[in-house]
């Protein structure tokens, strides 16, 4: 879905007024200043967390480094980042969709396949999606300890994941739900969706709640596995599942998938959203995308405020981001559970790729469902979709 000019054009001139801050701050580090570093860090967050959304991963990638460089490496960070903001202001960085599930980018080399070079391994092959690389390895000795007897391979990213399904038969895949470039359940509605991908799916989460597990065996997979895991308990299930299982591939209609049906204009209007982002260019996108949509959207920037706006109105949905000044994410869902007898108040947290931390936090805190960013305009109204219309359903 094209991204509305006049939003993109000011998401541009917020990255100008990015680089000269990120100039001024360096010389600020350079004397002294320590209040720069955290400076530093928190504009390289909202980057991190838009840069995929405006159609930029290079930028969140980016901003993720430097928001978690050590002392030593955050200037050389810093200027890798100024580096990749000025190469996109300049117009001359290589065109990057921000669907992944596509293409892969063309710098990035698929992951290899381990064959012996005079035979083909005709062995099963199994598609392990994962980037802990702690888990990797114990995969890699369960595997090897079972026998050998299956051929894995590896992709730490889901571009890379999508990359390899679409040009390899594998009769499993293990998918971890949060991965650095891409949310999990999104991998699995592009396979068994938009690509009518027929590999079973084994997902791999620490997330061990109900509602993640019935999502992901509603998209499609076949079975969900909660880390820590037993890794001869999992070579067991590998076994079960492969018993008598094929592969195939065709493309079907985007969207074809069965779900709730739409809610139609005049339910639309009755929903109000309160969007609490901090990020100025993120929350303009959510109202300008949720308003297209038909709903209405009232912004916030800090947790104080949506506390105050949440005491004096009734709102159909929270989309809270987790880092916020004043009271954050957290603080606000915890207050809105707890205090405020909002219980039945729909709450999605945003978060940045990777957190898996906070994912299981914001559920123990009394969150619904969480998107991680950056994120598309589909995910995005999908997930709010998602959450409304049950809701307006049991309100008759």
């Amino acid at each position: 879905m094209k991204m509305p000019e006049a939003l993109y054009k000011q998401y541009l001139q917020s990255l100008s007024v990015n680089v000269e801050d990120f100039r001024r701050l360096a010389k600020e580090l350079r004397a002294g200043d320590k209040s720069a570093d955290q400076k530093i860090r928190a504009i390289a967050h909202t980057l991190h967390g838009s840069g995929g959304t405006f159609g930029h991963p290079e930028i969140s990638a980016a901003g993720k480094a430097v928001e978690h460089a050590d002392a030593a490496s955050l200037v050389r960070n810093l200027i890798n980042l100024v580096q990749v903001l000025k190469t996109v202001l300049d117009g001359k960085n290589q065109q990057v969709t921000s669907d992944t599930s596509a293409a892969p980018p063309q710098n990035e080399a698929p992951a290899p396949v381990p064959q012996t070079p005079s035979t083909p391994d005709k062995r099963p092959g199994i598609l392990l999606v994962e980037d802990d690389p702690e888990y990797q390895q114990l995969l890699k000795s369960a595997f090897r300890e079972a026998g050998d007897q299956y051929r894995l391979v590896i992709a730490d990213t889901a571009a890379k994941a999508m990359d390899l399904v679409l040009r390899q038969k594998f009769s499993l895949i293990l998918l971890d739900l949060v991965l650095p470039d891409r949310d999990g359940r999104e991998i699995l509605r592009s396979m068994k969706y938009e690509f009518s991908i027929k590999t079973p799916v084994l997902i791999l989460s620490a997330i061990d709640k109900d509602v993640v597990r019935v999502e992901c065996m509603s998209l499609g997979a076949d079975k969900v596995i909660v880390k820590p895991f037993d890794p001869a308990e999992l070579i067991s299930n590998v076994g079960n599942i492969l018993a008598g299982r094929t592969e195939t591939l065709t493309l079907v209609p985007i969207g074809s998938e069965t779900g709730p049906a739409p809610l139609n204009e005049e339910e639309k209007s009755r929903v109000t959203i309160l969007a609490a982002d901090d990020d100025q260019m993120q929350g303009k996108f959510i109202s300008e995308r949720l308003g297209k949509e038909g709903f209405n959207v009232e912004l916030f920037d800090n947790g104080t405020s949506t506390l105050q706006a949440l005491a004096r109105k009734n709102y159909s949905l929270l989309i809270l981001d987790v880092q916020m000044p004043g009271s954050n994410g957290f603080e606000v869902l915890k207050r809105v559970r707890n205090d405020m007898n909002l219980a039945d108040l729909p709450i999605i947290m945003l978060t940045a790729m990777g957190s898996e931390n906070d994912i299981i936090k914001a559920y123990d805190l009394g969150a619904d469902d969480y998107i991680l960013k950056p994120f598309s305009a589909i995910q995005l109204v999908a997930r709010v979709k998602s959450l409304l219309k049950p809701r307006k359903r049991s309100a008759g």
